[in-house]
Formats: C-alpha cells, structure tokens, sequence
C-alpha cells in the first residue's frame, strides 16, 4: 500500500506484539539486513554472525520490506513496537494524563490483550499533571521502566518520577524514584559509555536551572550526579550520534518569548560545551524527532512548531545548514514522529495538530481557533516531502502520536492522544488502524487529558 487510506470502523479485538529479545533481534538482523557484500538472499548454512558497535556498522546495509526496524547510535537493532510491560505477549498503552479537576491526575496503562483495551483493564499510577513518559530497561535487569515527567504547579516545579518495572510486583508508588526535572520529554542513553544508563532531562528546576544529564551508575541516579548544560530550558530532548564520531550528541527543543534559536549539543571527550554546538535559527519550537528520512546514512531532525509549519533540516557529510532545510505546512503542530507506514521503505511523517488557529467554517470554535486540528501524514516518497502527498486524519487536540503494531496483523497503527476538545479536557484518545485491519477503537481517559503515549521503546 502506497498512501493508504485509513479506515474507521469499530473494532475490540486488539492484540498486541510478542517482545523481542536481544538474541531474536540479532536473529532478525541475520535474516532481514542486506548488506552490500552479502548476496540477496541468505541461507540458513551460510549464515554468519558479525558484531555490531556503532552506526556506522549499519550504514551501508538496507532493511528489508516490512520489517519496521531501525538502528540506534550505539548499533542496536530496534523494533518500533515493544513495549510489554507485564511480560504477557501484548503491546500496552501508556497515557500520561495533563491533570483532572484536582491538578493531581493518574496516568493510566491500558494492558493489551485479546480482550483489547479497556478501562476495567487498565493500571492508575500517581503522577502530577504528567506531560511525557517513556520507557527503559535503566538498571539493565530486563524490565522495562517507566519515567514520567510531570509539569510544575501553579507555585513550584514538580519532580520526575522513575517507575521501576518488576514483573512479580508490578508498578507501584513503593518502588518509585523522584528526580528533580522539567520540560516535557526525556531521552535515555548511555552518554557517557560508562555501561549505565543516563537520562538526558530537556529541563531542571531546582537550585538550578536548564537541560541536564543525570548520570547512570550502579546505585541508581541521584542529584548530586548531573551535568547541566549551558542553555536555557527546553520542551524535549533527543540522543544520537549525529556527526558519526562515535560520541553521542543531544538535540533540544528550546522555545522562549522572542528568540528564534534551538541547539544541537555535539558530545565529545570533553563533554558538551555551548562552544560546540549547532544552532538551528528556529522560533516557536515545541518537540521534535529524528530520523534518516532521505536515506543517506545521516539522521535528520523535524521539528514541530505553533507557527503552523514543520521543518525538516538535512544532515550530511558536511554536517547542518540552515538554508538545507524543508518547510512544510501544518497546524498548532507539537509533536511530530516517524515510521515507514505503508511499508515502502521510506520513512513518513506523522504530524500532530493541538489545534487550528484558522480554522474553516462549521469547525468547532474555542479560545479564538478550533480543537479540531486533525492529524497529517506526509508519506515519504523518492522526491521527499509535499503537501500533494498529504493525508488528513480528524483528530481533536492531538497533543502526541505513538506508532506500533497492536493487533499483529503486520500494518502499523497510530495511538493519538487528545488533550482537550474545547468545551471539555474529558475527551477521547483514539487507535486508528489501517486497511486489512481496518478500525479506529477509541481509548476514553475519563475526566483527564491525555498529553503524550507510549508504545515502544523497551530499552532506549
């Protein structure tokens, strides 16, 4: 399928995909990347085994159709669609919610089943008006573990929390780490290739203020063992080796009343500096994501904006430009993500709109614009990116998009989140499926507003 459409009929046998583990991901490798001195087709009696550490090791091959994989900096082979937090076999859903009437909302974790998702199947954790999760395995124990950022209060920043996953007790509030943060994303990675996972905060506000690193080490992540950077705050954060030298670097989304600049920190071995770094000349920023989306062996950034406009910056050999960039249409956009939807090898862009400031007539009409933002999808093609080549999904305060294979039926689905509708912050997040699978199921957050999801990303 090539720019399909999607479908919308109801449907409640949701499933999820098995997790994977390390030795079936190499598995997968041996049968699914081609490289460019390896005949086409493998057989099991001439296969052989080869070490990965870098990037770089990946550059050169391709993946086969429909696999969904990509590779991180440090050479992992990743599926997008991994997240089984409770070790049944079926992906699970995880909603941060913004708050309820009491400022102090629980997120919610829908648990993936034959039975599909449903509010009598779903785990409450507290958080405080959570704006971000992702999940990890940080302590390298085989579980999975959740870290939700929470946004700050009317007088006080707030602290991120760390869920510790554990298949025999679960998640609860007695096995949770509280970490000073801000911002609304975090990245995980081990920065410093020290063996430990770090988490790279997009910002903190205690004592002190900016993007910071709290680094990983056997007894867990502490306060008194954090970089900050030279910057002010930031929305999100990402990690990846964008120059290819081995050491891993850090993207911000910084947004601040009046400047139009954000920054990409460039790791080395002396750590990060605001004397090494490439400012992109960007105002309005609010998240952004990665991706090598021409296919030339260097990842890209799209970031998302309220100017009503994504823009995409290609990287190369000769590194960032700002005049090498693709500007593309959009809404109140604040999240962007990527993924090869339609299976044709390149990679597409799932844009998501909170909101319409011109909106047309007969939308639904609040706070000077609509909630009615929908959710576009430009699909890759050979000639990049074009508004031709654009689909619109309807949506209602798309605040963040998620991207898995829920039902098992190989056709990627798309979790969209729904922080308000106007006249309420009570509305529905939704599951849209594509053609073969062909639904769209709606997940109901009772009286929250869901801010982000979860799908993936079992170790970052």
């Amino acid at each position: 399928m090539t720019g399909g459409r999607w479908m919308d009929r109801e449907n409640r046998n949701l499933q999820g995909r098995r997790n994977i583990t390390g030795n079936q991901m190499l598995i997968a490798a041996l049968l699914v990347l081609t490289l460019a001195n390896l005949p086409t087709q493998i057989r099991a009696a001439d296969a052989k085994v080869w070490k990965t550490s870098a990037f770089l090791d990946f550059v050169d091959g391709t993946f086969s159709d429909s696999t969904n994989a990509y590779v991180t900096a440090d050479g992992e082979l990743v599926l997008i669609n991994r997240l089984d937090l409770n070790g049944d076999g079926s992906a699970d859903v995880v909603l941060p919610n913004d708050h309820d009437p009491n400022e102090r909302a629980d997120l919610f974790i829908y648990w993936g089943g034959e039975e599909g998702f449903a509010a009598d199947r779903r785990l409450e954790l507290p958080t405080w008006k959570a704006t971000g999760v992702q999940a990890a395995d940080l302590n390298g124990d085989g579980h999975s573990d959740l870290v939700f950022v929470n946004a700050a209060d009317a007088s006080s920043p707030v602290p991120a929390y760390i869920y510790w996953g554990d298949l025999a007790e679960g998640f609860t509030a007695k096995r949770r780490q509280v970490l000073p943060s801000g911002g609304s994303f975090y990245s995980s990675a081990d920065v410093n290739r020290d063996g430990f996972m770090d988490l790279v905060f997009a910002s903190i506000h205690d004592h002190e203020n900016g993007p910071g690193i709290y680094w990983g080490e056997r007894e867990g992540y502490s306060p008194n063992n954090r970089s900050l950077l030279d910057c002010q705050g930031a929305f999100c954060s990402r990690v990846a080796d964008f120059n290819r030298d081995g050491y891993l670097d850090v993207s911000l989304s910084q947004w601040k009343p009046g400047e139009k600049a954000t920054s990409l920190y460039w790791g080395g071995p002396s750590g990060f500096s605001s004397d090494n770094r490439c400012v992109f000349r960007i105002g309005s920023v609010r998240g952004h994501t990665i991706g090598d989306l021409d296919r030339d062996g260097w990842l890209d950034i799209v970031f998302s904006t309220t100017d009503n406009q994504i823009v995409l910056y290609w990287n190369s050999s000769l590194g960032f430009d700002n005049q090498r960039k693709t500007i593309l249409p959009s809404r109140v956009c604040v999240a962007v993500e990527v993924a090869d939807l339609n299976r044709d090898g390149l990679l597409d862009l799932i844009v998501s709109n909170l909101f319409d400031a011109e909106p047309a007539a007969g939308k639904v009409q609040s706070f000077g614009g609509s909630p009615q933002g929908d959710t576009f999808v430009y699909w890759g093609s050979p000639q990049g990116y074009d508004e031709s080549r654009r689909e619109i999904l309807r949506s209602v305060g798309n605040a963040d998009a998620a991207v898995a294979d829920l039902n098992r039926d190989g056709l990627l689905d798309l979790v969209l989140t729904s922080y308000h509708a106007g006249h309420t912050r009570s509305h529905p997040s939704t599951i849209r499926h594509q053609p073969g699978s062909g639904t769209t199921s709606r997940v109901k957050p009772a009286r929250m507003r869901p801010s982000g999801a979860a799908l993936g990303s079992g170790r970052n």
